[in-house]
This record gives structure tokens, C-alpha cells and sequence, in this order.
């Protein structure tokens, strides 16, 4: 398994590193992602469903599981732990 860290300075860079990422990602990958409360993990999942060209992503800060359609053979799906 291997690790990369990735920093980013606004909410802008962290949508167009999760679309660079969308770019790489072939499924079946399992994206574990690790960070303090306002971190942009959910931001991040945004960037790469819009990488996805997914029908719709919601964006709440609360939410404990969001499933998004994006490809006919791809779902992406957030689970928030904690």
C-alpha cells in the first residue's frame, strides 16, 4: 500500500488536485483519507467526483455517507468516521 501527502492553500487547489486525481484513479481503489475536522477531506471527494463528471455532489460537513453515481462503472461513495 502506498501513502501520499498532498498540501494545498484554498478550497480551489483542493477541487483541482481531487480532479488530477480522478484523472489517475481506476477502480476498483480504495482512497483512505486522514485529517482534522475542516481539513478538506470532503472537499477533496468533491474534486474527484467533479473529475468523475458525477451527476451531483453534495458538499455538507455533517453528512456521515454520500454516494455518488459518476461513471457507469464507477461510484464513489464518502464515509465519514468520527
Amino acid at each position: 500500500m502506498s501513502t501520499q501527502e498532498f498540501t494545498t492553500h484554498s478550497a480551489e487547489e483542493t477541487i483541482a488536485l481531487g480532479r488530477k486525481l480522478a484523472a489517475m484513479l481506476a477502480p476498483p481503489k480504495l482512497i483512505l483519507l486522514r485529517g482534522e475536522l475542516g481539513a478538506g477531506k470532503t472537499t477533496l471527494v468533491k474534486g474527484i467526483a467533479e473529475g468523475f463528471h458525477a451527476a451531483s455532489a453534495d458538499n455538507q460537513p455533517s453528512l456521515w455517507c454520500m454516494s455518488i453515481a459518476a461513471r457507469k462503472s464507477t461510484s464513489i461513495t464518502l464515509i465519514s468516521i468520527g
